[in-house]
């Protein structure tokens, strides 16, 4: 559901949705963009800003979570 193999605006809304929230098709369409276009970081900016988000919401709450348990 990332995109990878198959196209995401080909799926259906509902799966469209859920790849929207996961970090890998943010990834895979910034590759997309880098290898197939030659884009620049101007062109990948909102993707890249998506996932460093993700990783930054991610990790503060795993250390809220290991904090918790010891």
């Amino acid at each position: 559901m990332s995109g990878l193999f198959t196209s995401v605006e080909s799926m259906p809304l509902w799966a469209r949705t859920i790849s929207r929230l996961t970090p890998i098709t943010h990834f895979i369409r910034v590759v997309r963009m880098i290898i197939l276009k030659g884009s620049g970081l101007a062109d990948v900016k909102a993707e890249l800003l998506y996932t460093i988000a993700f990783a930054v919401v991610l990790n503060a709450w795993a250390i809220w979570n290991y904090r918790k348990t010891t």
